[in-house]
């Protein structure tokens, strides 16, 4: 399964590269990176380092078993790194094994990924429904768009909700599911029982503390993001105003959701900047040529940050592994 995956993700980049690359060539996209002012680039990656500080403060307030700030920071530089590397969002995994290595039972790192993940979705779409209005007079953009929208945004918001709620059924149809695929007694036993605790653990958003303080996190998670893509685009040259850009980066990010991903997201990366940009009438060449140099740039950025969060997770390790038959606690 996983080389499957492997192979699909391959197929997806070369596929997607073949026809970006009929577009532009690899000499275009080096005259990009050159031409690019390293202050623009140092400001992005200020706001990336950002978007990174944001995202461990939302973990530790939909996590509630304490968690210090380092040792979630490098979570989120190994989490990030990950997601980034492995094909179909797979890498998201990684934050669960992650937080169980630091005592942080599964069901409860499961779901406050989910939640944080639901945030990211209903910002995002919260933030397209706001600047729609701005854009009906100058595109053509049709009300059922406008209403689906609507309706997704109501989806996500009572998701965690009706998954609370109908918890009894959902567990019953996971019951027969894992009885289709033949697993034996006790680990269909163990499975119900994390699924149990994961949508026991989605009642911490029902806190009005929160469920407000993890949502202005992701509204600044998602700031610095925006911020990120601005700088970049800016040096690149993109002639789009801010509310373009915002709608620029929410697009991808749509796109981007789906768990269909290029080997280290080429080819489906550069592909939805593409789109977006080209959407907004920017020309088919420069909209390619800023979508491979902002994913390069990016990948400095997780790949750096991630070795960071190597680098510290190993000091870590090596100062517990020292201090271990020392009788101290460590938080």
């Amino acid at each position: 399964m996983r080389y499957r995956k492997l192979f699909l993700a391959l197929f997806i980049s070369v596929f997607i590269l073949f026809f970006l690359f009929k577009i532009v060539n690899i000499s275009d996209i080096l005259f990009a990176l050159k031409k690019i002012p390293v202050v623009m680039v140092l400001l992005s990656g200020m706001f990336y380092l950002l978007s990174y500080v944001f995202r461990v403060i939302r973990f530790k307030t939909l996590n509630k078993t304490r968690i210090g700030f380092k040792s979630l920071f490098i979570v989120v530089c190994l989490h990030n790194f990950f997601n980034n590397i492995l094909p179909a969002r797979i890498g998201e995994l990684s934050y669960i094994y992650l937080l169980k290595k630091r005592k942080i039972p599964i069901s409860q790192a499961a779901a406050s990924l989910l939640i944080a993940r639901l945030l990211d979705l209903l910002f995002i779409l919260m933030i397209i429904l706001a600047i729609i209005p701005f854009f009906l007079k100058g595109m053509k953009i049709y009300w059922f768009q406008i209403v689906a929208s609507i309706l997704i945004l109501i989806a996500v918001i009572t998701l965690p909700f009706l998954i609370m709620r109908f918890k009894k059924l959902l567990t019953n149809i996971l019951l027969r599911i894992l009885l289709l695929v033949n697993l034996n007694e006790s680990r269909i036993k163990k499975i119900i029982i994390k699924a149990e605790e994961m949508i026991d653990s989605l009642d911490i958003i029902k806190s009005k503390r929160v469920f407000l303080k993890s949502g202005i996190s992701t509204l600044l998670i998602i700031a610095s993001q925006y911020l990120f893509f601005y700088f970049l685009l800016l040096g690149l040259g993109v002639n789009l105003n801010l509310l373009k850009i915002i709608m620029a980066v929410a697009i991808v990010f749509i796109i981007y959701i789906f768990p269909v991903q290029g080997v280290v997201g080429f080819g489906t990366y550069e592909g939805a900047w593409a789109i977006s940009l080209i959407f907004l009438g920017i020309s088919k060449e420069l909209a390619v040529t800023a979508g491979f140099v902002m994913h390069i740039i990016q990948i400095v950025f997780f790949v750096a940050l991630g070795i960071l969060g190597f680098l510290l997770s190993y000091r870590q390790g090596e100062i517990i592994n020292s201090n271990s038959k020392k009788p101290q606690t460590f938080k």
